[in-house]
């Protein structure tokens, strides 16, 4: 009777002990599941721990100790370097031994990751107010209107970017000749991104830009003056991304005007939003 009842207690203690342990692994791995096919890299961190990388073709994540309650897992996937979606953030409840996803932390892709075949186009209005140096300021001072850049990067290398803009500018004569000028410009240029942490980008851009300038109220013999002047501009853009589909910017600009008879530079900054189209 006596060894009935011991089989019997050490059963109930083996069973509970292969329960409690069989509960703490279980607790150690958690599954990623559908998965998007175009993200290329995912990573996970635990609470006071570094993130570390999970195996796409498996992607499950078997952390080393059994987590402890209220303690957070945060999830990154990633697609050609960049973050694909926001991060996502599950909290284990010990209550009931699984991580229960944190709905108001996360958000779910804002936009479709552009694809290792897809051109990414990014269309990006700015202001811009300019200022001429000594040598131009006989014909005007302050440049300042409105502008549209589109840009494309393209598969084989996604931080080199080519663009083209177009500008309308209005500024006030400092000459006789006229009361104030209309510039319309329009340029090609060609720049590359660096990426700084997770949403800061600094994006160094060489152009070259023709404007059509003509003057109100002139006095010359022709009833509507057109000049066009050359110009070479380096732009250094600073972005931030608040989200994968838009980012605000400011850039500071340097242009050589290139002219038969006038030729200075001018200085300035444009600044505006960026849409990926």
């Amino acid at each position: 009777m006596n060894l009935n009842r011991k089989a019997v207690i050490v059963s109930i203690v083996f069973l509970a002990l292969f329960s409690v342990s069989r509960v703490a692994a279980n607790s150690r791995i958690f599954d990623i599941k559908e998965i998007d096919p175009l993200i290329e890299n995912i990573e996970y961190k635990i609470e006071g721990e570094g993130w570390s990388s999970v195996d796409i073709n498996d992607p499950r994540i078997e952390l080393t100790r059994p987590p402890v309650n209220q303690e957070e897992l945060l999830i990154k996937q990633y697609y050609g370097g960049k973050i694909a979606s926001s991060q996502m953030v599950y909290r284990y409840d010990e209550a009931i031994g699984t991580w229960v996803h944190i709905p108001h932390v996360a958000t779910k892709v804002s936009r479709k990751v552009i694809s290792d075949e897809e051109v990414e186009m990014i269309l990006s209005p700015y202001a811009l107010l300019m200022l001429t140096d000594s040598s131009l300021r006989h014909m005007y001072t302050l440049p300042a209107g409105v502008g549209a850049n589109f840009s494309l990067s393209f598969p084989f290398h996604r931080p080199l970017i080519f663009g083209a803009d177009l500008e309308l500018s209005f500024v006030k004569s400092n000459n006789i000749w006229a009361t104030s000028f209309i510039n319309v410009g329009t340029g090609l240029g060609i720049g590359y991104r660096f990426l700084l942490g997770e949403s800061f980008v600094i994006t160094p851009t060489l152009s070259y830009r023709l404007y059509f300038q003509t003057g109100l109220n002139s006095i010359l013999e022709m009833e509507t003056p057109v000049f066009m002047t050359h110009h070479l501009g380096l732009d250094v853009a600073v972005s931030y991304r608040f989200t994968t589909n838009m980012s605000v910017f400011i850039s500071p600009r340097a242009e050589l005007l290139l002219d038969g008879i006038d030729s200075g530079f001018l200085y300035g900054l444009h600044a505006g939003v960026g849409f990926v189209l």
